[in-house]
């Protein structure tokens, strides 16, 4: 797991994170967003789950 303390707006655009760029969201829920990531080092596709960081600092205290 990455947590990131740094929130990117960045729709429509590819968006760097380590080894992988993020592409566009393809679904949107309550506990987060969904993005198409790529692998830059293998070139496979991945579907990643990002979290809102308040939902995951409010969990780790209750």
């Amino acid at each position: 797991m990455v947590i990131i303390n740094q929130t990117r707006r960045n729709e429509g655009k590819v968006v760097q994170l380590g080894k992988y760029e993020l592409g566009k969201t393809l679904g949107e829920g309550n506990f987060g967003k969904v993005k198409l990531a790529r692998g830059t080092d293998c070139g496979q596709f991945f579907a990643v789950k990002i979290h809102p960081f308040t939902n995951i600092k409010s969990n780790l205290y209750n």
